[in-house]
């Protein structure tokens, strides 16, 4: 064989084992490329399961004031509530399926203003995402919010699952239902007059008064730093849910929907200085409901300072004395204003 040939047929074969070399790099980048594709999907999996379960971290700070609740228990006026119910044979149990089979147990407390003896309108408030009934109850009596305010009505709060000494878990579903076990409860008992229960909610707990509202047909609503849905709460922490990101919302907290079924004409109370709740919200809220809200819109208040407010508290016991009465009409100005910078007027879309 020739130099030649000899030298072709090596050419040959570098040209062969060339091509292999090529063809393993090629399979070994590929199968690369397909660890590191899989390696990200479970990091973002994780991310997104991690983050599913931290929102309950994110949006509920459960708590219980041992000194305020034993400050109550020491105080004539106050009694101490507890509702007890099974969540699977709830009216409204929902896919929340954390305590299903266990019986819950709800704790909270009554304010009476008139003779336990009476019949009389009751007010049902629904707190904040990080309070809990005795330390409301004990800084409402301390500020002397009840006799100066509601003297007409007697006054109910009652913790959500989790929260006080309540048991179960805090969610949405979890909380308006225990909203719908808290009004049942309460529109039976001998001292107050079901057709004159006033449900007033907080913040978070506007999202369970209007679902409260929406069930008991309720002749007042009164909504203190609503919002219209959970959407609007996610997006003010972390503006990034909108399309498929919604999916990851574990709490929906629909007001709007809940809006469309109530019969009453509500009060909304918003702060343009609320640096936790966009007063926006509020006013979108309003167009959801059948009958035309009044509002109540205050400036150099924040998120916390509501019921600190003078204004606040008389629109707020204005409209609940004027929804127990029967037949009652009433005109209101076209607005208002004072030294406190807060404007009251009827809003039309």
């Amino acid at each position: 064989m020739s130099e030649e040939k000899i030298e072709n047929e090596e050419i040959k074969e570098e040209k062969v084992e060339e091509t292999k070399q090529n063809k393993k790099g090629k399979v070994k980048k590929k199968r690369n490329v397909k660890q590191i594709i899989f390696v990200a999907i479970a990091v973002i999996a994780v991310l997104l399961f991690a983050f599913y379960k931290m929102q309950r971290e994110l949006f509920f700070y459960p708590g219980h004031d041992k000194k305020s609740y034993e400050e109550l228990s020491r105080t004539a006026s106050f009694e101490p509530v507890k509702i007890y119910y099974n969540r699977t044979t709830s009216a409204s149990s929902s896919a929340s399926l954390d305590f299903s089979n266990e019986e819950i147990i709800l704790q909270g407390w009554i304010k009476f203003n008139k003779p336990k003896e009476e019949k009389s309108p009751l007010i049902i408030y629904f707190g904040g995402n990080a309070g809990n009934s005795s330390a409301q109850m004990n800084s409402f009596n301390h500020a002397q919010m009840f006799q100066t305010y509601f003297p007409e009505f007697n006054f109910m709060t009652v913790d959500y699952p989790g929260y006080g000494l309540s048991t179960g878990e805090p969610s949405d579903d979890t909380m308006f239902e225990a909203g719908e076990q808290i009004y049942d409860y309460a529109k039976v008992q001998s001292y107050v007059d079901p057709s004159r229960i006033i449900i007033i909610g907080y913040s978070i707990g506007t999202g369970v008064a209007s679902h409260v509202a929406s069930y008991s047909q309720a002749p007042g609503l009164v909504l203190i730093a609503p919002y219209d849905k959970g959407n609007s709460l996610y997006n003010g922490a972390i503006n990034s849910f909108y399309g498929t990101m919604k999916s990851l919302m574990r709490y929906d907290f629909n007001s709007s929907k809940e809006a469309e079924t109530i019969v009453c004409s509500p009060l909304i109370i918003a702060s343009r200085d609320d640096e936790i709740i966009d007063y926006h919200w509020s006013l979108n809220l309003g167009q959801y409901f059948k009958v035309e809200p009044e509002y109540l819109i205050i400036e150099n208040i924040t998120h916390n300072y509501y019921l600190n407010s003078a204004p606040v508290l008389e629109k707020m016991a204005e409209y609940c004395s004027n929804h127990i009465k029967d037949n009652t009409e009433t005109v209101e100005p076209e607005g208002v204003t004072d030294g406190n910078n807060w404007w009251f007027c009827k809003i039309r879309y």
